[in-house]
C-alpha cells in the first residue's frame, strides 16, 4: 500500500502518470514483525535489499503473463510470488501452470474494480529488481529492456517506515481479498525430498528446498551448513539454538543476499546436537570465489595490503588471490601485516568476494608458534558417542 501511494504522489506530480496498482515479490519481505513497537531496526529487517521504487508501463497481456509465472509454482513456496495493492486476482490452482489467472482488476478512483484489458497499456510500481525481471519475471525484463521502467529512487524501507507512520493510528490487518483462488480442490503443498547443497544451490533463486548437512558456525545473523557436496548460507533472525558441529535437516526458500545465495526463511525439521566435528576446508587465495561460497575455509599466506573502513580489509596471496577479509565483532588485523593463516567464511558481497572472521584465534600471524587449545563444541550437554 506505501508502495502504491508514493508511486501515485511522484508519478502524478513528475511523469503525469496514473499508477493502477503496486507489486512486491515475496522473496523480498524478509522477515515478520511482532505486536508491539516497531523500530526502524525491525523496518530494515523486514526489507534487507534497498530496493528502489520504480514505475513501469505494461500491457495488460504482459501483467497477465507475469502472474501467471508468480502462480506457477503454487502451492509451494516461492520467492517470486507477487503481492499486490489496489487491486485483485483470481485464479484457479487446479488449472494447468500457464492458465491459472482467471481475472486482474485494479480499483479506480470510485473503489470499483475494472478489469485489466490484455490490448491496453498500464502504469504499475513494483521495486527495482522485479522490474528489471528479476525472479523469472521475463515480461517485466522485456519492459526494462525497451526503456518502459523508471527508478523514482526512494528505498523500499524508507518508504515502509514512512507508510507504518502514516497508518499507526489505524493499521487494518484483516484479510482483504486481493489474491484468491477460486479452486474447491484441497490445496496439497507437495512433500519437499532431501537433496544435496549442490542441487540447491544449482536449483537457483527462489526455488522452495530441503538440505541435511553439518553447521560449521555462525557469522553475524547468519548460519553456514555444509554437506560435502558444497556449502551455503542460512538466514532466518527467528532461529537460534544451532552450533558448529550440529547436524540438521532444514527447508527454506533460495534467495540472493547482495549476490551471495542463501536459504533465506528457514526451519529446522531435524537436528542432533554435536553430532559431528567442524573443521577449516584448506584453500589458496585464488579459491575464495563462487564454487566455495558459504565454507568454513582456512586460507593461508595472506597478506594486507589495504583498510577499506568499517572491519573490511583487502588481502592477496601468494597465488594471486584477492579478496576481502571482514572482521565480525573482532579485531587483529593490520596493513602490511603477513599472515600464515586466516580461517572464516567466505562469502560474495556484490562483486567482492570475502572471508567472515569472527574468532582472533581464527587470525594467526605464525603457524610454528603452539596455540591454545579449544574445543569442537560449545560449553553445552551434548549426546553420548559424539565426536569431541
Amino acid at each position: 500500500d506505501g508502495m502504491l501511494n508514493k508511486a501515485k504522489e511522484i508519478a502524478g506530480k513528475s511523469y503525469n502518470k496514473n499508477v493502477v496498482m503496486a507489486l512486491t515479490n515475496g522473496g523480498g519481505i524478509r522477515e515478520k514483525i511482532e505486536a508491539g513497537p516497531v523500530t526502524i531496526g525491525d523496518v530494515r529487517k523486514v526489507l534487507t535489499f534497498g530496493n528502489t521504487l520504480a514505475i513501469m508501463d505494461v500491457t495488460g497481456q504482459e501483467l497477465r503473463e507475469s502472474f501467471e509465472h508468480a502462480l506457477s509454482r503454487f502451492p509451494a513456496e516461492n520467492g517470486g510470488f507477487l503481492h499486490i495493492a489496489g487491486g485483485k486476482v483470481e485464479f484457479n490452482h487446479s488449472n494447468e501452470v500457464g492458465q491459472r489467472v482467471v481475472t486482474i482488476a485494479y480499483k479506480d478512483e470510485a473503489g470499483e474494480f475494472v478489469e485489466i484489458k490484455d490490448d491496453e497499456t498500464y502504469t504499475v510500481a513494483t521495486n527495482y529488481f522485479t522490474a528489471k525481471g528479476g525472479d523469472g519475471f521475463t515480461s517485466f525484463g522485456n519492459a526494462f529492456n525497451s526503456g518502459r521502467v523508471t527508478d523514482l529512487g526512494i528505498t523500499d524501507w524508507e518508504n515502509f517506515r514512512d507508510h507504518l507512520i502514516a497508518i499507526k493510528d489505524n493499521i487494518n490487518y484483516e484479510i482483504e481479498g486481493r489474491i484468491v483462488n477460486l479452486s474447491t480442490e484441497e490445496i496439497k503443498k507437495p512433500e519437499l525430498k532431501t537433496i544435496s547443497i549442490k542441487e540447491a544451490r544449482a536449483a537457483g533463486n527462489g526455488k522452495e528446498v530441503q538440505v541435511k548437512g553439518t553447521i560449521t558456525g555462525k557469522a553475524g545473523t547468519v548460519y553456514h551448513i555444509t554437506d560435502g557436496t558444497a556449502s551455503i548460507s542460512l538466514y532466518n533472525s527467528s532461529v537460534s539454538g544451532l552450533s558448529a558441529g550440529d547436524e540438521v535437516t532444514v527447508t527454506g526458500v533460495t534467495s540472493e543476499y547482495k549476490n551471495s545465495l542463501q536459504i533465506g526463511s528457514f526451519s529446522v525439521v531435524d537436528h542432533k546436537a554435536g553430532a559431528n566435528v567442524v573443521e577449516a576446508m584448506e584453500i589458496n587465495g585464488a579459491d575464495v570465489n563462487e564454487d566455495n561460497e558459504s565454507a568454513y575455509a582456512a586460507v593461508s599466506k595472506v597478506t594486507i595490503t589495504a583498510d577499506n573502513g568499517n572491519s573490511n580489509f583487502a588481502a592477496t596471496t601468494e597465488d594471486g588471490g584477492k579478496f576481502i577479509v571482514r572482521l565480525e565483532g573482532i579485531s587483529g588485523i593490520e596493513v602490511g601485516q603477513s599472515y600464515d593463516l586466516i580461517i572464516g567464511y567466505i562469502q560474495q558481497f556484490n562483486s567482492d568476494y570475502q572471508i567472515i572472521v569472527n574468532k582472533e584465534s581464527d587470525i594467526v600471524k605464525d603457524d610454528s608458534m603452539t596455540k591454545a587449545v579449544g574445543s569442537s563444541h560449545v560449553a553445552k550437554l551434548i549426546a553420548s558417542g559424539s565426536k569431541v
